[in-house]
């Protein structure tokens, strides 16, 4: 079936979304291009706020609720989904997890409209945790486990923290899914400069920025997949933690998708 679908011009799309924390909302107005275009996606991928936009779009919610929703979500909302705990993070991650089964109805992976696969990082052993399968909130709770905010979520015995750590822009997971166009949304963005006189969270935030950053464009040189296209929205001024400029950051993944697709129809249909 691969052989005639590619024999009359039906490629097989998978959609990469990095992580990025409140950055990652870029990712919605990117999608939001690719629907209004007839971009047909076949797998997606996702990495920390990328695998929470991503599962919400696979679990069939349309792009413009999301969006909605992501709009009303602000500095106040987080602050409320914030259960303080001063040990392995600074939040516990309760709120959290409730929040992502309220948000996102589906409970398993086999539920979604669109194959997902999700990736975390096992602080033990400093390895890749993928997720294709089983709960779905739990995966995206350790997914988007930023390490020193969100205490470790506890999957069978392991202890789990943000996929970013190890592939922020994960690529890879789609390399042996019978993919023939990756498209890339990388919010990962240029570095911010650093605050005057930067508070301990403003050093924590910055290193791991820096790193996601670095490692995010590392892998991007590395990969061997055949088709690539990359989106980067130029988000890179806004905190990760800034969820009081979502519209902005929308539209920013807007306007990057919109200058990639002649690329993206010429190679997809």
């Amino acid at each position: 079936m691969g052989f005639w679908n590619r024999l009359f011009g039906e490629k097989k799309v998978g959609l990469v979304l990095s992580g990025g924390s409140a950055r990652g909302l870029a990712h919605i107005g990117v999608i939001k291009v690719l629907k209004e275009n007839d971009i047909k996606i076949d797998f997606i991928a996702g990495s920390s706020m990328g695998a929470f936009i991503g599962a919400a779009y696979s679990a069939g919610m349309s792009i413009e609720d999301i969006e909605k929703k992501a709009l009303k979500f602000n500095q106040k909302e987080l602050s409320h989904l914030s259960d303080w705990s001063f040990r392995a993070g600074l939040i516990k991650g309760e709120k959290i997890e409730k929040f992502i089964k309220e948000f996102i109805k589906v409970k398993e992976f086999s539920e979604l409209k669109i194959p997902l696969i999700v990736n975390a990082t096992d602080l033990s052993t400093g390895k890749e945790v993928v997720f294709d399968k089983g709960n779905l909130t739990q995966a995206l709770r350790a997914s988007l486990n930023f390490p020193g905010f969100f205490a470790p979520k506890k999957i069978e015995n392991n202890y789990l923290v943000d996929g970013g750590l190890v592939n922020p822009v994960p690529i890879s997971l789609l390399q042996d899914r019978g993919i023939d166009v990756i498209i890339i949304s990388n919010t990962l963005g240029r570095i911010t400069k650093t605050k005057e006189n930067p508070g301990l969270i403003d050093v924590v935030k910055q290193s791991i920025d820096i790193m996601q950053s670095e490692l995010g464009y590392s892998k991007l040189k590395t990969c061997e997949l055949r088709k690539i296209i990359v989106i980067e929205p130029e988000v890179g001024d806004f905190d990760l933690f800034d969820f009081n400029h979502n519209a902005e950051i929308i539209k920013l993944g807007e306007y990057a998708a919109k200058t990639k697709m002649d690329e993206i129809e010429k190679d997809v249909k």
